[in-house]
């Protein structure tokens, strides 16, 4: 679950808990918000310790380092983890891992209950988990493929065979953080398996033009099952057009008005499928449930068995049923909530 401020977040964090435990669901609460406090001081609770948890991966990333360190006569002592915040998207990557790691570690009869941060600060977190390890190495790959050119072209020297030049297999992503990356991937790219997506957004009418965008950008991070609780003032008859075009359970709630009542939300259906494949004849036709998306910047295509989606910055890719790779992508029409793609 994710929201825009702290108290939402913590609503959706007691409502989605007492759910559980009216049900007798075991919960484990993975709390990657930076809010101030636990949101469940009762729940098995594994907060996100940013310092703490960047020390551990560094003191795991010190024994791959330790042929580099050798070759540039440095002393493990020598190198230090860099600080938090001067990195790019390094604070994206640690969450995932985390996350990824909590994922491998929990009970396997427990739900894992993620309170995830803002929403902008999600879609980037659930860009890398959707994507898996291929996403993480893409980073560092093409540096690695020249090393190892570069190695094999050193070593024909004598004095360079003196040295002990690091293999570029040092480099690659360990299976202590390949194998909980792929299986949680491989859990978000289950259609509507077991995920269930409770977003929290502040809103007012100028925020309108915004809302769409902002809800397709969870859609296109691989998140199904999306509940969507609005605070804010909008008119009833706002509410009721956006319920007719985006076609997700949505509560609304207004400043001053009692605590929202989570119940019967929680119990409203979910679409079912956010993608079918569907073939008349010899037509093949693919509909994908995105609500949010708009035309303006939409690209449509497959390549390597998967179907991708862009849009905004953004990228879905959904794999492509056996037969369908060797088809063309006829046309794209958009049908709010649903995006249907002709193939032939």
């Amino acid at each position: 679950m994710l929201a825009d401020i702290a108290t939402q977040r913590r609503q959706l964090a007691r409502a989605l808990h007492e759910r559980c435990a009216q049900r007798q669901i075991p919960v484990e609460v993975v709390d990657l918000s930076d809010d101030p406090g636990p949101p469940l001081p009762a729940a098995v609770l594994r907060p996100w310790e940013p310092q703490t948890w960047a020390d551990a991966v560094w003191q795991e990333l010190v024994p791959a380092l330790a042929p580099w360190l050798e070759l540039l006569d440095l002393e493990p002592d020598d190198w230090q983890r860099p600080p938090l915040g001067t990195i790019p998207g390094l604070d994206a990557v640690l969450r995932a891992l985390f996350l990824a790691r909590c994922w491998q570690n929990r009970s396997p009869d427990s739900t894992l209950l993620v309170v995830m941060p803002p929403p902008r600060q999600a879609v980037e977190i659930l860009q890398l988990l959707r994507g898996g390890p291929e996403l993480l190495e893409g980073l560092w790959t093409p540096l690695l493929l020249w090393w190892g050119r570069t190695r094999q072209r050193l070593a024909q020297f004598e004095r360079i065979q003196q040295l002990r030049l690091p293999a570029t297999e040092s480099l690659e992503l360990s299976p202590a953080w390949r194998t909980p990356l792929e299986q949680l991937a491989a859990q978000l790219a289950v259609a509507g398996d077991g995920v269930e997506t409770l977003l929290g957004l502040s809103a007012e009418m100028d925020d309108l033009p915004l809302l769409g965008g902002r809800i397709a950008a969870l859609s296109l991070s691989g998140l199904s099952g999306l509940r969507l609780w609005l605070e804010g003032g909008l008119p009833a008859a706002e509410l009721e057009r956006l319920v007719q075009l985006w076609q997700l359970p949505l509560l609304a709630s207004a400043p001053g008005d009692p605590p929202a009542d989570f119940g019967p939300w929680l119990q409203q259906p979910l679409e079912p499928e956010p993608w079918r494949w569907l073939t008349a004849g010899d037509e093949r036709l693919c509909r994908l449930f995105l609500p949010g998306l708009g035309r303006e910047g939409l690209q449509v295509g497959h390549s390597e068995g998967r179907l991708l989606i862009r849009s905004g910055g953004l990228r879905l890719a959904v794999p492509l049923p056996e037969g369908w790779s060797q088809l063309d992508c006829r046309s794209a029409r958009l049908d709010p909530p649903w995006l249907e793609i002709s193939f032939g």
